[in-house]
Order: structure tokens, then sequence, then C-alpha cells
């Protein structure tokens, strides 16, 4: 905001456009004409020509009827969610999650060996139902509209097994620590909520909606310890664990939801006040008032970064790590049945290895040496003309080995 500033850009501008376009400028000139000829030599390749003729006729097969005019293809969005969609759902399969710690001054916990699968990331069932009320009144009848919307989910699902855990519990009683590996089952129905929401009304504490009601439906838990110290302890009060924590668990998420809910009206309503904010004090200089998309985005920004800045005081005492490796852990002592960042570890140690650039991590399976690879080109000098000169050539390659250097390009 000070014309200091505005001074130090002038300098700095003009100083770089003296080194750019007078002093250096036969290398400027250099650099800008091999990356022209690099560009060239990417639009002249076989394999990329062919990558941009198959875009180009996969969106006119997408946009464009048999006249080639633009036109809406319904069937495509059906495409999209009933088959591509699906697909790419049911060919990820599974995704490993890393070792993931947990640590406060209460607990310590470590779980590994989480793998996802794909099948279990969309629900069964998503159904939508909105409803819209509109009333256009005079005189003494006010203007009044309504909007409420209605999401069910259903056939939420989970089936991890052989998940490896470690838990210490440092303060409290009974003071006890438990390695082992357990299978965790959510069956049938499985999670299921349904959420019903509406515009928010002026006397309403909400500012743009509000949460109608939320319900939860947890079914078919089922937690079995395949190794633990109290497995015996753990298999007798189990039934009358699950049939204490599932009321509790429902309860618990539907009230997450809620204040999560909640919480993004709030961030909402302060994002706009901050943009408003933002917008009155532009007008009193009309050159720098911000556009629409700039000001909220900027609003947003700012919200999100007090978000941070209270989390992270409000988990100032809280340590959660992801690791791949013993190296990365906050727990390196501690070793899980199975776990995959020891044995991740032991990969890691024996790619250091080796006198020359092959290490022992690459003798590690059974794998024959592939035969049928096509073999590489022949690497030649192209000529072409750069800053006003032609390179290429045995002149070329005469003044690349005379001076030490390989032009750009080659």
């Amino acid at each position: 905001m000070d014309d200091a500033s505005t001074e130090e850009w002038n300098r700095l501008y003009d100083h770089g456009n003296f080194l750019l376009r007078n002093k250096y400028r036969s290398h400027t000139d250099r650099i800008v004409d091999e990356i022209k000829f690099l560009a060239d030599q990417f639009d002249h390749d076989p394999q990329n020509k062919a990558f941009a003729n198959s875009l180009t006729k996969l969106f006119n097969d997408l946009g464009n009827d048999e006249n080639g005019k633009p036109t809406f293809k319904p069937h495509l969005i059906k495409d999209l969610t009933e088959v591509i969609i699906p697909a790419i759902f049911e060919n990820v399969a599974y995704i490993p999650v890393p070792r993931i710690e947990y640590s406060d001054p209460q607990f310590d916990a470590v779980i590994e060996n989480l793998v996802l699968e794909s099948d279990n990331f969309m629900p069964n069932i998503l159904e939508i139902a909105s409803e819209n009320y509109m009333r256009f009144g005079r005189k003494k009848y006010a203007n009044k509209n309504k909007m409420s919307i209605d999401v069910k989910v259903a056939g939420i699902q989970m089936d991890l097994r052989d998940v490896s855990y470690y838990i210490k519990r440092k303060q409290g009683f009974p003071s006890l620590s438990d390695t082992g590996v357990a299978n965790l089952l959510l069956a049938g129905d499985g999670f299921t909520f349904r959420l019903k929401m509406s515009s928010a009304d002026e006397k309403d504490k909400q500012n743009f909606f509000k949460i109608d009601k939320v319900d939860v439906d947890v079914k078919n838990l089922h937690i079995k310890l395949s190794k633990s110290n109290h497995k015996l302890l753990f298999n007798l009060f189990k039934p009358i664990m699950l049939k204490v924590l599932r009321p509790g668990l429902q309860k618990a998420l539907e009230k997450a939801i809620r204040d999560q809910a909640r919480k993004l009206d709030t961030i909402l309503y302060q994002i706009k006040q901050e943009a408003d904010r933002a917008l009155d004090e532009a007008r009193e200089d009309p050159e720098k008032v911000p556009n629409i998309y700039n000001r909220y985005v900027t609003a947003a920004q700012k919200q999100i970064m007090q978000g941070k800045q209270k989390a992270q005081a409000a988990t100032a005492d809280k340590t959660v790590n992801y690791a791949v490796t013993k190296e990365d852990s906050i727990f390196p002592h501690i070793h899980l049945p199975g776990g995959i960042s020891s044995k991740a570890t032991e990969y890691k140690e024996l790619a250091r290895k080796g006198d020359k650039w092959e290490s022992p991590v690459f003798s590690i399976g059974s794998a024959s040496k592939s035969r049928d690879l096509p073999g590489a080109p022949n690497v030649v000098r192209k000529p072409h003309a750069t800053n006003g000169h032609a390179n290429g050539g045995a002149n070329g390659g005469a003044n690349g080995g005379a001076n030490g250097r390989v032009p750009l390009g080659a």
C-alpha cells in the first residue's frame, strides 16, 4: 500500500528487463528457441498426435451429434453413473492405509494393516427428495418461500480383517495395554442415516439452512479378536459391550452430523459477512472494488485459516501420525503382528545397500527378465535454429564436445 513498494517493484522490473533483454539477450533468446523447438517436436511426436486425436474424437462423440453440432446426450449420464463410476470402484479393489498412530495424555493407540475395500466406498442406496414452496402475496400478504431436502443413505458396509492394533491407557483406572489382531464386520444394511434439512426462517438460530431431523442406525456390527492379551475378558463382556455401544454410537453419530451441519452454516454466514465487509470498504475506492468471486474466495481462505489455528490450539497436546516405515513412526519400538511398516522398513534398508547402482531390493521376487520389450531408438541430433545460428549435425556435435556441453533440444 506504500509508494516505496511500487518504486521497489519498478526498480526490480527494470533491472530484470535489462538483464533479460540487454546484457543476457542472446542467452535468453537461445533458451526461448530451445523451448519452442521442444514444444514443436512434442507436437510432431506420433504418440502425442495419436493421443490428441483420440481426445478430440472423444469430446466430439460426447458433445456433438452426427452432424457435428453440439448436443446434450442424456444417456451419457446413465453410462457415467451405472457403468463408468461403478467400474472404477470395482477395479480399484483395495487401498492400503499407512500405519495410524495417536497419542494424548490419556491414551496411546496404533492401528496397522488397515485395508479399505473400494466396494464399500459407496452406499448401496442413495435417495434424495426435495420439496419447494413459494407464495407471492400483495397488500398485507408477504411473499414466502421454503425449500426442504431429504437425503437417505443406506448400506454403508465395512469388512476389515486382520487389523493389528496397540492401545495403552496411561491415566485412570484400570491402566492397561493390549496388542492384538481384530476383524471388524459391518454387514447387511450396515451404517444407515437419514438427513432432512430446510431453509432457515428469520426466527431460527441458523442462517441459511437448518437440520430438521437426523436418524442414524447401525446394524450387524461384529468385532472378533484373533489375538489379544485380554481375549477371554473381551469375549465375556462383548455381548454387553455391543448392546451398550450401539445406541451410544448412533446418538454420537447423530450429534456429530448435526454439529457439523451447524458449523458449516456458521462458516458460510461468516464468509458472507466478511465478503460484504470487504465490499463496503472497497466502495470508497471504486477502482479497487473486487469482483464477487474474489471477495468470497478471500473470505473463505480467511475462515479456513482461522479454523486451522483454532484446531491447532485445541489439539496442542494430541499427536496424530501416519507412518509408512518405522523411521516415520512416533512409536518405533512397537511392532504389531504382520505389520506392513516393518516390512516396508526392511525393504527401505535393503534399497540403501549395494556397492553399485543395483541394490538387493531389485532381487526381491522370482520374476524373470522381460525379453519382449522393444529396443530403444537411436538418439540423433536434430538440426534446428537457435538464436539465429544453425544447431545440429557435425558442427553442433563438435561445438558441444569442445565446450563440454550438449545443447538443449538434442
